[in-house]
């Protein structure tokens, strides 16, 4: 959120207060808003958060911010399908020979990092069927730890190519050379390793929710 998000997030946080028969000073509110600010990325996702507490709390004090952070945090099954679908758009991503151009097709950070950490796309672009089965363990593994160590940001709640062509958002930081590579990504783009192409289509129905 910035600045000019303040007079709006006063009013729904002062909502939540009356509610509550509590009542906020404008020192109080301007606290609340200083350390929610850098937690949510504009004022719509405040608000469902602090709706979404609203239902489910059952105290009478005031929620601290810390509270209305914790409603953006994901539960433990919630953060088991995100892990799944992240690893089938890797596998998605593999399918069309992003290993082959050697730049990141992933616009979330979580999914990045992790690819990254089990040894990047030409490696699992180039891996047999066990070693991918093996690679999908890892990958769950320190997906949902990267998640909950807060330190990987930027997660995003779906896993999936923009259209039936196969199209990957692109990330800004890539070069316009790099970008026009991405015309080699396409449905009719098949990888050069016929084994991992065979493969892939187990391994996604296998990965299936």
């Amino acid at each position: 959120m910035t600045q000019k998000d303040f007079s709006e997030f006063s009013i729904v946080l002062l909502g939540i207060a009356s509610a509550l028969d509590k009542t906020l000073t404008p020192e109080a509110v301007k606290i609340y808003f200083e350390v929610l600010k850098n937690k949510f990325s504009n004022l719509d996702d405040f608000k469902k958060a602090a709706y979404k507490l609203l239902e489910s709390w059952e105290y009478s004090y005031m929620p601290k911010p810390a509270h209305f952070i914790k409603q953006t945090r994901m539960s433990d099954e919630e953060l088991e399908i995100a892990a799944i679908q992240a690893w089938n758009y890797v596998l998605d991503a593999i399918r069309n020979g992003a290993g082959y151009i050697g730049i990141a097709l992933f616009e979330d950070q979580l999914t990045e990092h992790t690819v990254n950490a089990i040894g990047g796309m030409h490696k699992l672009t180039n891996a047999t069927v066990n070693e991918l089965d093996w690679k999908k363990k890892e990958f769950m593994t320190i997906f949902k730890a990267g998640y909950k160590s807060g330190r990987v940001a930027n997660v995003k709640s779906y896993y999936k190519p923009i259209d039936d062509e196969k199209t990957y958002r692109i990330p800004s930081s890539i070069s316009e050379t790099e970008k026009s590579n991405l015309k080699l990504i396409s449905s009719d783009y098949e990888p050069k390793n016929n084994q991992v192409a065979s493969m892939l289509e187990r391994l996604t129905q296998n990965a299936k929710i």
